[in-house]
């Protein structure tokens, strides 16, 4: 089953590092190669292959954008961030990003065919001048729909 929502790493120094390296999805690179350079990390994204929307989360500013997918006009909308995904600049920020898979389970079987949604949960942690963690958290289903978790 491929998946819908892809990630690409963007490092400080400007390579990227892309979750497959191809379409068909056969050759996936480990997301713990994105963590292993988890101090270099600039931006981390999300792209629906489906809908060709975009997430963002940016680890400099610490902001989360949602980049719609080009309308028939050639415009691509950007949604600004709200006050709940936005960041400070004095802070440093830790990506957050998992994805959390429902799947129907009978006794004695389990497959990829079971499964029935995938759930996708983007965002960054950060340690405030108070010493208080704090969170801003996606949650992003496979048709666009997203929550703050």
């Amino acid at each position: 089953m491929k998946l819908d929502l892809v990630w690409t790493a963007i490092l400080k120094d400007g390579s990227i590092i892309r979750q497959f390296t191809d379409e068909a999805q056969t050759q996936e690179r480990l997301f713990r190669e994105v963590q292993e350079q988890e101090n270099d990390l600039r931006a981390f994204q999300l792209t629906n292959i489906r809908s060709k929307v975009l997430y963002t989360v940016d680890l400099i500013n610490g902001t989360i954008r949602i980049a719609s997918a080009i309308n028939k006009f050639g415009n691509c909308l950007t949604a600004a961030p709200e006050v709940e995904v936005s960041g400070n600049l004095k802070y440093k920020y830790k990506l957050i990003y998992f994805r959390r898979i429902t799947r129907d389970l009978c006794h004695g079987r389990s497959s990829n065919s079971d499964m029935k949604d995938i759930q996708y949960f983007l965002g960054f942690q950060f340690v405030d001048e108070n010493g208080l963690i704090g969170q801003k958290l996606l949650q992003i289903s496979r048709d666009d729909e997203v929550y703050f978790a």
